[in-house]
Order: structure tokens, then sequence, then C-alpha cells
């Protein structure tokens, strides 16, 4: 018995970590691994979905019956982190088409403020130990406030619901954060506007779902008459279909159809009850629960301060990883050029070396000793073109040479201001 809960609570584990979303990034796996997958197999360019699923499906993600819904998902999503061409269902309640048919690409969100950082994140080993993914995506908004849990995450006796918000107000809010570590709630907006209009969309306690991490969303959806007398709905519950909202006041009402053209909209021809019984059938109360996986891949519950304190400290993290690397690609110019100056200044006596000395390692010890030249500098020069060298003139390398210093310096600055560095990315989102 001891062996079969044992492995009960193995495969338990497993589950909540593939369906509750990461603290760090905000993103179930199979999502976090579309992600990056993309970056190196489409990028920019439309590619069949099919080919998508089969890179992440060999390359990080063997779980193959998750990932074309995890596409959709990620499409649908408030902020879209995936561009879709074809059908990929929709509100109204019609399925995707087949993944042969359609084509997908990363968004210019995921591109502007993901991809391009995804270097300097924490790598892992693949499933089959035959590639690297990123352990959890950069972002410069916190995604778990952004696009929320969209569809719901349930795992095995753990479910996890975040609202969406706009991400302009997750950008004001994110801001304040840095700039005076409390979390002003005030400013989070809640975004359910593909859904439609509603009369009223309001946390039922603000203070309780935010700080505690648990709540509920009342849903109250504009209907109204018209001057023929039809009842005319605008909003439906969010995680809710168009064809599912028609069906359940089919129940109720005679002539109930779908009317939407640019903006969501259900007709009742002929109604048989009155406008208040059909906003009190259409109302939806949604429960909030703020769960997570956290760095240690447990499911844990957290509010508001917690979210902001990892996204913050991740950020840090992300930037630290980045300005490492220009300032190590900074130095790394500067040694070049300077070696290309050194050479410049006597390229006889380096083009007699070259062609009178045959032993490799004696012809980089003259070099280095006669052009004072570094270990990297002389491999640098060595491996480089002559016509690259001989290009070069003396005043276009000191010119090379102080811009990037003068880029240094700009890139020195932003290591002793992280944080100003990390609200100049999000104004330029």
């Amino acid at each position: 018995m001891s062996r079969l809960k044992e492995m009960y609570l193995d495969y338990a584990n497993a589950a909540n970590l593939r369906n509750i979303p990461s603290i760090i990034d905000g993103l179930k796996p199979v999502q976090r691994r579309l992600i990056h997958v993309a970056s190196f197999t489409c990028g920019k360019q439309m590619e069949k979905t099919a080919k998508l699923i089969g890179a992440c499906m060999g390359f990080s993600h063997p779980h193959g019956e998750s990932i074309g819904g995890a596409i959709t998902s990620l499409i649908h999503q408030s902020v879209s982190l995936l561009e879709g061409q074809g059908n990929f269902g929709g509100i109204d309640g019609s399925p995707a088409a087949a993944p042969r048919y359609t084509e997908v690409r990363l968004s210019k969100f995921a591109l502007d403020n993901i991809v391009g950082q995804i270097k300097f994140s924490t790598m892992v080993k693949t499933y089959d130990n035959k590639g690297q993914e990123p352990k959890f995506l950069p972002c410069r908004v916190p995604l778990l406030l952004v696009n929320g849990t969209t569809l719901g995450s349930i795992g095995v006796g753990f479910s996890s619901y975040f609202p969406e918000h706009t991400l302009e107000s997750v950008k004001e809010f994110t801001k304040e954060y840095i700039l005076t570590g409390k979390c002003n709630i005030d400013l989070l907006e809640l975004n359910y506007s593909k859904y439609g209009e509603f009369s009223h969309k309001a946390i039922v306690n603000k203070e309780e779902l935010y700080h505690k991490g648990e709540g509920t969303i009342l849903f109250v959806p504009a209907v109204y008459t018209d001057d023929s007398g039809k009842i005319i709905v605008r909003g439906i519950a969010p995680n809710t279909t168009i064809e599912q909202v028609v069906q359940k006041l089919s129940n109720k009402c005679k002539s109930v159809y779908d009317s939407s053209t640019d903006e969501l909209e259900i007709t009742i021809e002929k109604p048989t009850v009155e406008i208040e019984e059909i906003v009190s059938l259409l109302s939806s109360r949604i429960s909030v629960y703020f769960r997570v996986t956290d760095e240690e891949e447990k499911v844990i519950s957290v509010n508001i301060n917690d979210i902001m304190e990892k996204f913050i400290l991740y950020r840090r993290f992300i930037i630290n990883g980045e300005i490492e690397h220009e300032m190590s690609s900074c130095i790394k110019k500067i040694d070049e050029y300077n070696s290309i100056l050194s050479i410049k200044k006597d390229l006889k006596t380096f083009f007699h070396l070259i062609e009178n000395q045959t032993d490799e390692q004696v012809l980089k010890s003259k070099i280095k000793v006669i052009f004072n030249l570094s270990d990297y500098q002389c491999e640098y020069i060595l491996n480089n073109p002559i016509r690259k060298l001989t290009n070069y003139s003396i005043d276009k390398i000191k010119q090379s040479i102080e811009e990037t210093f003068e880029y240094l310096e700009v890139v020195r600055y932003n290591a002793d201001n992280i944080d100003d560095y990390i609200l100049a990315e999000i104004d330029s989102i």
C-alpha cells in the first residue's frame, strides 16, 4: 500500500508541475517550451503549426496531446505570445482546424520582450539529456498578472486561477512597486474585453483577493431590450463560449441565435422571461486562487506581494546576466580593435613574420612579444583575413574604440542602476 501511495504522489507532483503555472514567469512547462522552441523554429516567419508541435515534442515536451491546445491558448491570450494564421477556433465555440492547415509564429510582444533575453536564463537539460531549455522565461512584465490563467489550471488536489489585467495597468502597477516597494492594487484593472460588455465587473473583495490570494469576481453581462422588443446580450462569462450561452438561453427562450459581427452579440428574438431573469441566468461568480509552483517545483499559495517580489528578483537576475554579457563583449571589442591598431602600425613586420615562419607556436610567440598582444588578441589577429586587417584605417579604429568605451560607460551605469534599467524596459513596451 505504501508503494501505491508513493507512486500516486509521484504522479500528483508531475501532474501539478505540468498544470499549475510558475511564480517566476507565469507559464506552464508546455507554454514555456513552446515559446523557446518557436524562437529557433519559426521566429518571425509563419510555419505550419504541425511543424512547431513536432519540434516541441521532439526537443523538450514529449506530451503531444497537450501541445496543440497550448498553442491555441497562447494565441487567444489577452497579450498573445503566439500569432496564428488560419482557424484556431474562437469564443463562438468553433474548434481549431487541424494543425496541418494552420500556421503560427512568435508574436511581436514575445519577440520584443521575451526571446531576446532567453540566453541569460538558467538553462537545464531536456527530458532526453540531448539539449538545453530555459528553466524559466524572462519577460519585462509579470505575465501572471497580464494573461492570468485564461483557461484555469487544474492539478491533483489543487486548482489555480488568476484574473487577466490590462497591460497598461500592469505596467503602471509594476513601476510603482519598483519605486516604492508597495503593491498599489488600485492601479490594477481587470481585462475581459474579449468576452464582450459587462454592466458590472468587479472583485467582490479586492483586499482579500490580492493580499490573501483567494477571492471571487462577479461578472454581470450587459443585457438590454431593443426597439423591436428583442433582448440583446452583449457579454458572456469568462471561460465560456457563445455556443454554450446560446444553448443555455434556448432552454428558457425561443429563437436564440448568435448575431455577432465585429462585436459579441446574442439575440433573443422571442423572449419568454423577463430581462432580469436573463441577467441573473448569465451572471457568473468566478473563484480566484493564487496557486503556483515555486523554484523547487512545489505547489504553494501566494499573494500579490509574493508574485511581485519573485518577479523583480528574477528580472534583476536576468538584467545582471545581460549586463555582464554586454561588458564582456565591449572589453573583447576593445581588445580586438587595439590588436588591429598595433598591427596596422607595422604591417611590414607582421607580413614578414607570417611569410617566414612556418611553426605556428613560434609565430604566435613572436607576434605577442613584438606587438605586445595577449593570447586572445593574437588568436583574433591570426584568425582574421588579411583583407580585414588592411581595410581598417587607423582613424576608423580609434573612433570605434572611443565609441565602444562610451557604450561601456552606459553599460556600467546600468549595472549600478538596475531598477532604473528595468523601469526603462517597461516604458518601452
